[in-house]
């Protein structure tokens, strides 16, 4: 089997990834809230709340950061947007696939620490039929010489 043609994506659009993490904010802030009122009463909202609610804020305000997703033919590689840093060769794997969303793992080959990656459909329409057939069908080294045994 060929592996997939060459193929480059710059995913800079994290609109459905802010929102899920509002709403886990959101659940969390209404989990600690319910929680400290039913185990301290409602004296705990004079604690409770502020923490729950800079827990929540920071969940929002934490930016990420945009990227380039790549495939060589060979291997991924993952390119910070700004620039700077060296793209490493990794393997990239699809923890959850929603149809218009994917949250990808991408693990560099060097040892190095697993990144997780965000990918929205919205924003990146004209790309995302490629990157969707390329990040199914693209097989690392490894995968493709334990499927030729």
């Amino acid at each position: 089997m060929h592996s997939p043609p060459a193929f480059r994506v710059s995913i800079v659009h994290f609109g459905v990834w802010r929102a899920m993490c509002a709403g886990m904010g959101a659940a969390a802030v209404l989990t600690a809230v319910q929680w400290a009122a039913a185990m301290v009463g409602h004296t705990a909202w004079v604690w409770v709340w502020p923490l729950a609610v800079s827990a929540g804020c920071a969940m929002l305000l934490r930016r990420p950061v945009p990227f380039h997703l790549r495939w060589d033919t060979q291997d991924w590689f993952v390119e910070p947007g700004q620039g700077g840093a060296l793209a490493v060769p990794g393997a990239l794997q699809v923890a959850f696939d929603l149809g218009g969303w994917m949250l990808l793992r991408f693990a560099p080959g060097e040892g190095g620490r697993a990144r997780w990656l965000p990918v929205q459909r919205r924003g990146h329409e004209p790309a995302w039929h490629g990157l969707r057939s390329t990040v199914y069908c693209a097989r690392s080294p490894v995968d493709r010489a334990v499927a030729d045994l």
